[in-house]
Order: C-alpha cells, then sequence, then structure tokens
C-alpha cells in the first residue's frame, strides 16, 4: 500500500518517521527532505527513492543541528533482482545524499543504517556527518552490494559491514566502484571497515585521506584505508592511501584469515612430587556440547588439545593406581590456556584390586 508520493521539499518534524511492513514511500527525483534535530527516518516498509544524475534526493537537516539517522529496519522490503542481477523492486536509493546525521547516541551508529537488510543502493552520497557513513550490520541472509556511491567527511568508517554468523555465510558483501575519502574513525578502519563470516570484494574503489585511531589486523597502516577484521576479503583494481599521503594501487590481494574460533589447551600431569607421569588419560568434556576427546601424556607428562572452540570445559585426567584429577577451563577465541593436573596414588588396597571406572559406572566386587 503506498503513501502519497513526496514531490516537493518535505519537514519531518515527529520524533521519527515510521514507514510500516507493506507500506511503501516514493520520494520522486529533485526532493529535499529535511529533519528537525533528532529526527529520523525507520523504513519497516519499503523505501523507493530514485533520483537521477541530473535531479536528485537530498536528506538534510532542517537548521543548524544534526538530525538522526536512516534505518531500513530487518523487515523492510529487500531489493530483488533479475537473473542478470538487475534491480526489479523492492527498497532502493539511488542518487540520493545523505548529510548532517549525528545527533543521535547508539549502536551502530550510522548516516543509512541497515540491519539485516538488503536495499539496493548506488550512486549515493553520504557526507558530513557524525557518526559511520554507512553503517550495515547483521548481513549474511542474502547479497549485499553497495555500488558507485561517495562517503566523505564522515565522523567515523566511510563504510562498515559486519554480518551474523548464524546466517548462510556463502552470500557475500561487495563495494564496488565506492569513493570514500577524508573519514576520521576514533577506532579502526576510518575507509571502510569489514568484519564478515561472508566473502568480502571490495573492487574499483579509491579509498584516500582517511584516518584511524587503532592499530590492529590490518590491510593498510593503522586501518586508515581498509580494515578487515575477519573472514575472507578480496580487495582488487582500488587505489589506497595509507601513509602520509602516499597512495598504492592494488591489482589484487586476497586474504583469508584463519579461524579465530578456535584455540589450545595444553599442559602437564604431575604427581604429587612433581614428577611427570606418562600415559594418562586426559579427558576433555564440553560443558555445553558435551562432545569428550582424549589424550595420553607422553614421556613428559605432556598432553595437547588444538582446535578448541570458544567455551568452558571439564578436564580430567585417570590413570590405574592414582586418584582422578579434575579440572574446569575456559578459553576464548584463538585463546592458549595451560594447565598443570596433579595426580595422588590412591590407597594400596584399591589400587591393588580396583580399576577406575567411567563417571556414572558401578564397581563390581
Amino acid at each position: 500500500m503506498p503513501n502519497p508520493p513526496m514531490t516537493n521539499d518535505q519537514f519531518l518534524r515527529k520524533e521519527k518517521k515510521y514507514e510500516k511492513e507493506g507500506v511503501a514511500l516514493t520520494i520522486e527525483p529533485g526532493v529535499t527532505v529535511k529533519f528537525n534535530d533528532g529526527k529520523a527516518l525507520q523504513i519497516q516498509g519499503e523505501l523507493i527513492a530514485r533520483g537521477s544524475s541530473a535531479s536528485g534526493i537530498t536528506f538534510t537537516k532542517s537548521g543548524s543541528t544534526n538530525w538522526g539517522y536512516i534505518l531500513f529496519e530487518d523487515t523492510s522490503t529487500d531489493a530483488d533482482y533479475d537473473s542478470s542481477d538487475n534491480y526489479t523492486s523492492g527498497s532502493i536509493m539511488e542518487y540520493c545524499t545523505v548529510e548532517y546525521v549525528g545527533s543521535s547516541t547508539l549502536g551502530d551508529n550510522g548516516a543509512v543504517r541497515i540491519d539485516d537488510a538488503y536495499p539496493h543502493i548506488l550512486y549515493c552520497t553520504v557526507k558530513n556527518n557524525s557518526a559511520d557513513g554507512i553503517h550495515a550490520y547483521n548481513l549474511g541472509r542474502k547479497n549485499f552490494t553497495i555500488s558507485d556511491c561517495e562517503s566523505s567527511e564522515n565522523s567515523g568508517s566511510g563504510i562498515y559491514c559486519y554480518d551474523r554468523f548464524d546466517h548462510n555465510n556463502s552470500n557475500f558483501v561487495k563495494i564496488i566502484g565506492c569513493t570514500i575519502t577524508n573519514n576520521k574513525s576514533s577506532g579502526h578502519g576510518g575507509g571502510i571497515l569489514t568484519d564478515c563470516y561472508s566473502p568480502v570484494n571490495i573492487s574499483n574503489c579509491s579509498v584516500t585521506e582517511n584516518t584511524s585511531g587503532l592499530n590492529g589486523d590490518v590491510y593498510y597502516e593503522n586501518g586508515e584505508g581498509i580494515y578487515a577484521a575477519d573472514g575472507s576479503i578480496t580487495i582488487s583494481d582500488c587505489t589506497v592511501e595509507i601513509d602520509d599521503g602516499e597512495e598504492y594501487e592494488v591489482d589484487t590481494i586476497e586474504m583469508v584469515h584463519e579461524d579465530e574460533g578456535l584455540g589450545l589447551i595444553y599442559g602437564y600431569v604431575y604427581d604429587i612430587d612433581g614428577e611427570p607421569i606418562e600415559s594418562v588419560k586426559v579427558t576433555i568434556k564440553g560443558v555445553v556440547s558435551g562432545e569428550k576427546s582424549n589424550e595420553y601424556t607422553d614421556a613428559d607428562g605432556f598432553f595437547e588439545f588444538s582446535d578448541v572452540e570458544s567455551g568452558t570445559y571439564k578436564l580430567s585426567a585417570k590413570k590405574k593406581g592414582y586418584k582422578k584429577s579434575k579440572e574446569t577451563v575456559s578459553v576464548k577465541a584463538s585463546q592458549e590456556k595451560y594447565v598443570e593436573l596433579e595426580l595422588r596414588k590412591s590407597s594400596k588396597s584399591r589400587s591393588d584390586n580396583i580399576e577406575e571406572v567411567e563417571d556414572g559406572a558401578g564397581i563390581g566386587l
């Protein structure tokens, strides 16, 4: 059910403007939409904002104070495409300018906020905002593309994308033909920041004169150009400025982060005198998953469990003639956790006559 199209300059004075599920808002070329302090446009239905190169659409402030944001919620109507990837229907922003956003203080802040939504974004300019330019989050349910856009002079990343690990992470994120310049992030990724399990492709982009406040795992100096926090990423045919104005032509770079969700638990088993014990059966059991794995100590009493997922585990060590030893261990992503287990000899009568048994089993006499 469409609303009457916006054909003239509009002022939004309500606290928020909602376009509800099943409702379409069309904004015609040449329209300027002005927002009062803190006001926002939240899309729960469909937004069709299609300007042209000669007559764009502008979202801006109505006075001297910045406004809220544009938000595509997860209920908004996603863009659809034909077999040749041409846009056919759904939410779209084309030849739009979004400027002077930043009066809101909230997580996942951006001038254009996209929450598990998949609008068609192309030929847009996002500039002079006190927030990230385009901030897309909880992605992964469908393919997502930003093409031929400019993001500049924002107090945050020019483009920020991250997805959810529980979505279909074979879907892609593409940033194509964009100009990202003069953005100033207090964190990572002044130009482009991605934190995606989905494959990311950045191509034919110019990423220059951006700054960031943190070092880290980056493609370029301090992430001032492009910062990739996770996943696999391909950068091709881009110009990226990384240090004191020096620019580099990037033909193709491919990088796949190793799985940062895997850790290591290792250690030794000793007796009460500090001597290593060989051939001790060490068992690790996930508190949540219930999955078990066993290893036996070597001559030095050493054991190791590699490729351990983040979580809490119960560790036990046992050998005939000794009392079982138990320990609870928590490990985070990429963390190495060292553990020492101590075994005490059991009483002579039990060690001579009774084998230790698994938890929950009975003892036959």
